[in-house]
């Protein structure tokens, strides 16, 4: 069965998402004393969490493994009501020398109008404890929207079967806002929170005292507990909804390009043979953006819950794609650009317009082993790549695809 432009990305985001390791408990510890840093090399008109919001009202009570949460978070960030507020988290790992992404991560593109939707990870464990929700709900992150939190606990221990937890850690949470002509405002916030994963039984010491942490847990907290979720590691087979495969993502505007109008996949074909896609051919990439520009990727992995889609914590989103293209560390060199014969011609090329990838052959094995989510009925991974200019202006062209499909068990 040849497949003409069909499988390439679907078998490379669904090899980012899984891996397998034993099912284990750990701690988490943080790394520093005022736990919240700075992102690094951010600009000057990116905020930190204190000039985010106020955070003074909001005490966290460390008694063990667990937090006691207690009281309010008043916003204070000067954007205007009816901004779109656009949240990302992602998971760091630290490799030696260097911070390495992982495949762990979250980015939602309209963040209120779900912010207290039940179906969501973060009702959950965070704003299912708002107690003033009504009153709250339409004002969101914008200024002086105070949040308002009846007494909850955490638990600081979590089964996690998604990555091996080695070494050091670090979340970056980013925060945008865009105005009603989709134009992001000039003020952003970006925050980091490092810390270690210890295997239990592990007992952090409090200085002889329990810790009163002002602002400083909630937040990792609530992020680890979108990530971790215990499930056995099962063999699956990934199997595409349609036989197109390739989506065009819903209710998008007309500058949103899908995939054969960004590339010209007519040379690149793939044959199936039992478990494997056999790849043969060159990809041409047609995107009318500007050489030199900056490309944001985005992969999200979304499940089918009854009536719609639910985003899941397992996604990814690289600010800047184009010098990590054929990074050796990086999950998509293994398992995609590495088999790029001519990237000393590309590499400095990219996505930009004119760029032709050409693959020497190579099989992708569609059966992964899962730890991460418990597969369950249908799924559909949504890609987004943004340019922006080098004044960071985003071009008026974007893509976005979808693939839907299934994971079949096979033990």
């Amino acid at each position: 069965m040849s497949l003409q432009a069909k499988f390439q990305c679907a078998v490379l985001f669904v090899i980012l998402f899984p891996r397998q390791s034993r099912a284990l408990r750990y701690i988490f510890d943080p790394e520093f004393d005022d736990f919240f840093d700075d992102c690094h090399n951010s600009a000057s008109n990116v905020i930190n969490i204190h000039e985010l919001c106020d955070l003074s009202e909001l005490t966290f009570m460390r008694e063990d493994d667990k937090m006691s949460v207690v009281g309010n978070v008043t916003i204070k960030w000067n954007i205007q009501l009816g901004d779109r507020i656009e949240a990302s988290f992602q998971l760091f790992r630290f490799d030696r020398i260097n911070w390495q992404q992982t495949p762990f991560g979250m980015t939602v593109h309209n963040f209120c109008p779900i912010l207290f939707d039940e179906p969501q990870y973060w009702y959950k464990y965070w704003t299912k404890y708002i107690i003033n929700k009504e009153e709250v709900k339409e004002k969101c992150f914008y200024s002086g929207s105070k949040l308002i939190h009846e007494p909850f606990t955490i638990s600081m221990i979590f089964d996690f079967t998604g990555l091996p937890l080695h070494g050091r850690y670090k979340i970056v949470t980013t925060v945008k806002a865009f105005n009603s002509e989709n134009v992001e405002r000039e003020i952003s916030a970006c925050f980091e929170v490092e810390g270690k994963f210890h295997k239990n039984p592990f007992k952090i010491e409090a200085n002889n005292h329990t810790m009163l942490l002002q602002s400083k847990y909630l937040y990792v907290v609530y992020f680890i507990s979108l990530l971790v979720r215990q499930s056995s590691a099962l063999k699956y087979l990934f199997v595409p909804e349609n036989d197109e495969l390739y989506g065009d993502c819903q209710n998008q505007p007309n500058n949103v390009l899908n995939v054969h109008e960004m590339s010209d996949l007519s040379e690149l074909s793939f044959t199936r043979e039992d478990d494997k896609i056999l790849v043969f051919g060159n990809c041409t990439f047609k995107w009318n953006i500007q050489h030199g520009d900056r490309i944001a990727a985005s992969f999200q992995l979304f499940r089918f819950d009854r009536i719609n889609w639910q985003q899941t914590p397992f996604g990814m989103t690289v600010h800047n794609f184009c010098p990590i293209l054929f990074d050796e560390p990086q999950t998509w060199y293994k398992y995609w650009t590495k088999y790029v014969t001519n990237k000393e011609q590309v590499k400095n090329e990219c996505l930009y317009p004119g760029t032709k990838f050409i693959h020497m052959p190579f099989a992708i094995n569609m059966i992964i082993d899962l730890t991460g989510l418990p597969l369950n009925g249908r799924y559909k991974i949504v890609v987004t790549f943004k340019a922006f200019s080098p004044k960071n202006v985003e071009r008026t062209t974007s893509v976005c695809i979808e693939i839907e499909g299934a994971f079949e068990r096979l033990n």
